[in-house]
């Protein structure tokens, strides 16, 4: 939970906590009016949660149905088109994503670091291609547009 969310939880707890020790639930008496009390306390944490689920966005009823395969790549593709359209420079944000991965190669090609840059950087080059002709391999068997070899 993020610590915004966290805040707003805290409020809204405090003010239902607020709100019941304010309001008088003693009848003419002076005894309490231990159901009205209750349901009063219910109502208000019921609304709390109601506006933290929205704030989450967390389904009102746990007996939905699940999603299928289908709803839940259309919720993702969703989150993904909403993300790369709040952010204003993608490269910078995959920056480091790409980098990994090229750095992957380099440690495959020379696990120990002992081999000169340039070296290190023209096999690590020819690593990277060799994996994407293998994927292109795997995906051609795949289609069927190749048989496959033993």
């Amino acid at each position: 939970m993020t610590d915004d969310l966290e805040r707003q939880l805290e409020s809204v707890w405090q003010a239902a906590i607020d709100a019941s020790t304010s309001r008088d639930f003693r009848d003419q008496q002076g005894a309490l009016d231990e159901p009205a009390y209750l349901r009063y306390k219910a109502n208000t944490i019921a609304q709390a949660a109601a506006h933290i689920r929205e704030e989450i966005d967390v389904p009102r009823s746990r007996t939905q149905p699940p999603l299928t395969p289908e709803q839940r790549s259309l919720r993702a593709r969703i989150a993904a088109h909403s993300k790369w359209a709040k952010t204003p420079d993608p490269a910078a944000a995959t920056a480091a994503a790409r980098q990994a991965a090229l750095d992957r190669f380099e440690r495959q090609v020379d696990p120990d670091g002992t081999m000169p840059p340039a070296e290190r950087a023209r096999r690590a080059e020819h690593a990277r291609k060799a994996y994407f002709a293998g994927l292109a391999l795997k995906s051609a068997r795949a289609a069927g547009a190749m048989p496959p070899s033993d």
